[in-house]
């Protein structure tokens, strides 16, 4: 089945599998300081995602699709 919440950024894909994710992401994107773990064995899901959604330059295109995802 497609998911639900999609959509795109400068010609990338975002998704997410469920509003609970999408959220996790919001707050991620959204957040100013970005604090990373030490052991490069355990990142979390968000230090894991594409290199456009956390980049700086895309945050307001990012936070602005994730909007439209939120309205669905």
């Amino acid at each position: 089945l497609p998911l639900w919440y999609t959509d795109e950024v400068k010609g990338e894909e975002i998704w997410a599998f469920n509003l609970q994710h999408l959220l996790e992401i919001k707050d991620y994107v959204g957040s100013k300081l970005r604090e990373r773990t030490t052991d490069r064995f355990k990142m979390t899901m968000v230090e894991k995602l594409p290199d456009f959604i956390k980049s700086a330059k895309n945050r307001e295109e990012v936070l602005k699709a994730i909007e439209r995802m939120e309205k669905k």
